[in-house]
């Protein structure tokens, strides 16, 4: 979390607000010009697989699990 402003999580309202969260200036670099090797990644992205329909119903954003109603609830 500390590539992130607010960086403490109990900062965050709203899981819209956790999810949309601002990166800290300078963690994340997106262009190094002297680099031609580098690529801009515009996400962060894991692939998740469960062994089970039951593990599905809970998501797994952003290292926080809930749940579909809970993500609507918080909007």
């Amino acid at each position: 979390m500390s590539d992130f402003e607010p960086s403490d999580i109990e900062q965050y309202r709203t899981f819209k607000n956790f999810f949309v969260r601002a990166n800290r200036p300078g963690s994340r670099p997106i262009d190094v010009p002297d680099d031609p090797v580098g690529a801009v990644v515009v996400t962060d992205s894991r692939v998740v697989a469960y062994d089970s329909v039951a593990k599905t119903k809970k998501l797994r954003i952003k290292d926080t699990y809930s749940t579909i109603t809970n993500m609507f609830m918080s909007i």
